[in-house]
């Protein structure tokens, strides 16, 4: 399902001709998403440009998790702020899941910026 939607957002991405950085950030997250083990939890993975000026675009991606624990998620902040191509969380809304009190559901906004045209998803 995960892989679907960043395949779907790539070919988006692809035939407007916008942001090469995209698919990297997109790539990043899935792969953070996977070394936290919590593909399941993914409700919805949805990405935005923004292009404050021509010489800046900004790389928002919102994730949607369901079912987590406070340290899944812990760790999966930290991994996005410290990781190989750090991100900023710019927003994080939690609340308990409405089924098991014991988890979590979390919309975590996640935002890159950098110079229009490059790659700002890091090395």
């Amino acid at each position: 399902m995960l892989q679907d939607n960043i395949t779907r957002l790539e070919a988006q991405i692809g035939s407007s001709g916008s942001g090469r950085e995209n698919p990297k950030l997109l790539a990043n997250l899935e792969t953070l998403i996977n070394q936290c083990s919590l593909q399941q939890k993914v409700v919805q993975m949805k990405q935005q440009i923004a292009r404050p000026d021509p010489e800046h675009s900004q790389v928002i991606v919102e994730i949607k998790l369901a079912g987590l624990t406070l340290a899944e998620l812990v760790d999966l902040l930290s991994k996005v702020e410290t990781g190989q191509a750090p991100a900023r969380v710019q927003t994080l809304h939690i609340r308990r899941n409405a089924a098991n009190t014991e988890l979590l559901d979390s919309v975590v906004e996640i935002h890159r910026a950098g110079p229009a045209g490059r790659d700002t998803a890091g090395a």
